[in-house]
């Protein structure tokens, strides 16, 4: 949780302090806008960025809700994994997001010149994002093995339950 809300502070911040900077020639009509506006890796960056700041927040949201659950055990079967689950994925999407950003943001300043020095960092971007995912997938993954495993003890109990039901309603009929 401590991650995704720096995560949500950082691109917060980055929206609004947009690479490049803003037109101040007051004589003009686009006064005020950003220089880098029509370019398609400033498109590429306020996506990723508002993705990022979306997703972080969610997963902030998720997370807390972990932390303020009832801790009665249904909770535990079904609604905990589920937005763990959740929250994870999110999480993930937003670090995928603020890389993305951030690789549009070297783009930008950097892809006029020379192509081959915005594509090595983005080369190196991917390396946290990788272990990220490659240190969270055993938690998702038992989250997942958890909500499943749950949903069939739920939907097994549930049927015999039903057929329990339906055999003493039968017996009060036949009484």
């Amino acid at each position: 949780m401590l991650v995704a809300t720096l995560i949500a502070a950082i691109v917060f911040a980055a929206i609004f302090t947009v690479p490049g900077g803003n037109n101040n020639n007051n004589h003009d009509v686009n006064a005020g806008s950003p220089l880098f506006l029509h370019h398609k890796w400033f498109t590429v960056f306020v996506i990723s960025d508002a993705t990022a700041l979306i997703s972080s927040s969610t997963s902030i949201l998720l997370f807390l809700s972990i932390t303020t659950s009832r801790c009665a055990e249904e909770e535990f079967l079904t609604r905990l994994p589920l937005k763990l689950v959740f929250g994870l994925g999110t999480h993930l999407l937003s670090v995928i997001s603020m890389v993305l950003a951030f690789t549009a943001t070297f783009f930008l300043f950097y892809g006029k010149d020379t192509t081959w020095v915005p594509l090595l960092v983005a080369v190196m971007a991917i390396v946290p994002v990788y272990l990220f995912s490659l240190l969270q997938l055993s938690l998702w993954s038992d989250s997942i093995a958890a909500l499943t495993a749950s949903a069939r003890f739920l939907s097994r109990n549930y049927k015999s339950r039903s057929c329990y039901r339906m055999y003493l309603s039968s017996a009060d009929k036949n009484v």
